[in-house]
């Protein structure tokens, strides 16, 4: 994407994580 050429190696790892977290507690409530 676009935004893949402008973010940082680091900045790409946090963003991953907050989606990863963030989908998690979508599936927790989803679940609940």
């Amino acid at each position: 994407t676009k935004q893949g050429m402008w973010l940082t190696a680091e900045q790409q790892a946090r963003i991953s994580e907050w989606l990863a977290q963030h989908a998690g507690k979508s599936e927790l409530s989803l679940a609940s």
